[in-house]
């Protein structure tokens, strides 16, 4: 593959063209006052002076136009590609209108809520907040030991809740999530 040249190199070409056209242009004004001055005909060096500015200048025009085509057509192909959307990326098929919500409800994590046994040893597997429970005074560290003294029923978001002591502390509104069956070995 042909190593693409840098913008440096491209900078100092099309400076150097600039330059050769600005100095072509300079020798055709002179020789065009020349002629002025002189009372000859300018109609060669004005013909001159016209085709090396459609020269200069279309030469321009006509590899913008090749650039923006270019980009154009690559629009349209990736516009008509199979399996595109309207932008050109990949877009999903799905087998079945169905089958989308399917994928979608078997990859939600399902969580499971932990047998609370209603009288029983229970550890927290995670951190509660004092705010997690009702009236708590203080919150429950992780591996805390606890036992259920309720049943299991709903709580204020709708989710498994059991009232639980720890020491010397009752604290009603633990999520049942959050607790994990104790065994002592």
């Amino acid at each position: 593959m042909a190593k693409r040249p840098s913008k440096n190199v491209l900078r100092e070409a099309k400076l150097a063209r600039h330059n050769k056209f600005k100095e072509q242009m300079a020798a055709l004004d002179e020789q065009l006052h020349r002629a002025y001055d002189s009372g000859a005909d300018a109609s060669e060096i004005l013909n001159n002076i016209e085709q090396l500015e459609e020269e200069y200048f279309g030469a321009q025009k006509a590899r913008r136009d090749s650039r923006s085509a270019a980009k154009a057509e690559m629009r349209e192909l990736k516009k008509n590609m199979p399996n595109r959307n309207r932008r050109g990326r990949p877009q999903i098929q799905w087998v079945s209108p169905e089958a989308k919500y399917e994928q979608r409800a078997s990859t939600k994590k399902k969580t499971e809520v932990a047998q609370v046994e209603e009288v029983g040893l229970m550890k927290a597997h995670r951190d509660l907040n004092r705010w997690e429970m009702i009236d708590a005074q203080r919150g429950i560290r992780k591996g805390e030991i606890m036992m259920i003294i309720s049943e299991t029923y709903t709580g204020y978001n709708k989710k498994p809740v059991v009232d639980a002591m720890c020491g010397a502390d009752v604290f009603k509104g633990v999520p049942a999530t959050a607790l994990r069956s104790f065994r002592e070995e």
